[in-house]
């Protein structure tokens, strides 16, 4: 195993590990939020969720433009570039958590209009919403340290440290809703435990880069690209951040309650795949450098891979994710098939475009895939406010994935194999239709063989579950065999053979 594999294995692997007890911890953290809190309070704390995209809309992607910059001159061991380009970032973050504070205040005043019947004081929101972005604004002044770790292919150091306090973050969080019931102690425990991890990400990029010496010297060539990460940044709160505030103005804080409960399962599978996409992104950022025709095998070959995730996972989730939120929630979330198909939808898409995402931010392709983003916002916008007139929260989910699919899996896709690639978009798209077909005919499949399935309890329900999941397992790898698409399989079990 090469170093770089095994750089990326291990940053993966710090990133995934936390994550499954993150989300086991927040599965729990749900449910006493509902059980603790009262509806219209856990409404507002998950339209905060939504909100905070657009307080932190002026970073506009600086995040990923300096850990573009910062790959060459690391890999050179250029120190004086990476000294000007680390103390830059410092300063142009420091600017933006000033910017998200005045604009945090200002968009509180606001948020009362946002609300349908708000039972809510102007002062109790403009405090608990002040308090939720805090952690945010915290972050960015730590962030050039985090990228330069990064760009060093360091991942794994910024991983266990963000990650091991967002665990114990998880905990306190679910003692103080027992213990207090009270949203801004709850929030209190975020503010802490960001200040923490901060100072110690500090100390560790410091340790790790002791030639880092301030200087006057700065490059502002990081910004060039804010106009087209802008509009990347607003096709992003569009498709993410606004399904939740059409559904607290026009439907109300109770179906953002049923919302959150299947979008919470969504967001935490979405994560999981993510840490895919993240993980290799510093590696391929300097393969894209050295040899394309390798980046283009890289490229399929996560194209296989995600869409065989999404499919296994997909699938699976249609059959048993009512029956979760049932027994979990104890029957205080009205469930229904069309929202898990339209939740099932939104996963599958999210997973798909995942190697496009890789390429993009790896490429540095920000100008080249602007219009994927303007095209995103405009469609995502315009079908949700029609869509959801007719069938509600499932016409958002809907217009959420034909913007996608639209604008990603079709054009994005195409930007990518033109300019960053050079090679045919042809077999994309082959492979595009080929997929959902597979998906489409799988999940047909599952629902004619599991509709008769009683989940009575959290046990039978994981019983079967696991069942389900193995089964689909079985079918999706014989159907890859057959097509000759198991290189990524290949290439996993050689993997654990070395190490």
């Amino acid at each position: 195993m090469n170093m770089k594999t095994k750089k990326t294995l291990l940053n993966f692997i710090t990133d995934i590990i936390p994550l499954i007890i993150v989300t086991i911890l927040g599965l729990f953290k749900s449910k006493l939020l509902i059980r603790e809190l009262s509806t219209n309070m856990v409404g507002l704390y998950q339209l905060f969720s939504q909100l905070l995209g657009y307080v932190t809309i002026f970073e506009s992607g600086i995040t990923g433009a300096l850990l573009y910059k910062l790959f060459k001159p690391v890999k050179q061991k250029n120190q004086k570039q990476v000294n000007i380009l680390f103390y830059t970032g410092i300063k142009v973050f420091n600017i933006i958590a000033i910017i998200m504070v005045v604009v945090g205040i200002l968009f509180s005043l606001f948020i009362p209009y946002l609300i349908k019947d708000n039972p809510f004081s102007l002062w109790y929101i403009m405090v608990t919403f002040l308090m939720y972005i805090s952690t945010n604004i915290i972050y960015y002044m730590v962030v050039s340290h985090k990228v330069l770790l990064e760009a060093e292919e360091k991942k794994y150091i910024t991983n266990i440290v963000i990650e091991s306090f967002t665990v114990i973050k998880s905990i306190l969080e679910i003692v103080v809703l027992i213990l207090f019931k009270n949203l801004i102690i709850l929030l209190s425990v975020g503010i802490l435990t960001t200040i923490f991890s901060s100072i110690l990400l500090v100390i560790l990029c410091k340790k790790n880069n002791p030639n880092l010496v301030k200087t006057k010297e700065k490059d502002y060539s990081i910004l060039r690209d804010v106009k087209n990460l802008f509009i990347h940044k607003i096709a992003y709160l569009v498709n993410n951040n606004v399904d939740l505030i059409l559904i607290t103005k026009f439907i109300g804080l109770g179906s953002v309650v049923v919302y959150s409960s299947y979008n919470f399962i969504i967001s935490s599978l979405k994560k999981f795949s993510s840490k895919i996409y993240v993980s290799v992104v510093p590696s391929l950022g300097n393969i894209l450098v050295d040899d394309k025709k390798k980046a283009t095998t890289i490229f399929y070959e996560m194209n296989d891979f995600m869409f065989f995730i999404a499919i296994l996972l997909c699938t699976s989730l249609l059959i048993v994710i009512n029956p979760f939120i049932n027994i979990w929630y104890s029957g205080k979330i009205n469930t229904s098939f069309i929202l898990a198909v339209g939740f099932v939808l939104i996963l599958f898409i999210s997973i798909v475009i995942q190697p496009l995402l890789a390429f993009t931010d790896a490429g540095g392709c920000f100008s080249e895939t602007k219009k994927c983003a303007v095209m995103e916002a405009v469609i995502n916008l315009t079908l949700s406010i029609i869509l959801m007139r007719v069938w509600g929260i499932f016409g958002i989910l809907i217009a959420t994935f034909i913007g996608y699919t639209i604008s990603d899996s079709i054009v994005r896709a195409k930007v990518i194999c033109d300019k960053v690639l050079n090679i045919s978009i042809k077999k994309y798209y082959f492979d595009l239709f080929l997929y959902y077909m597979i998906f489409l005919g799988m999940c047909i499949m599952d629902i004619y063989l599991f509709k008769f399935i009683s989940f009575t309890n959290i046990s039978i329900w994981f019983g079967y579950s696991i069942l389900i999941f193995l089964f689909n397992f079985v079918i999706i790898f014989m159907i890859y065999k057959l097509l000759h698409r198991t290189l990524f399989a290949n290439r996993l079990i050689n993997l654990l053979k070395r190490k």
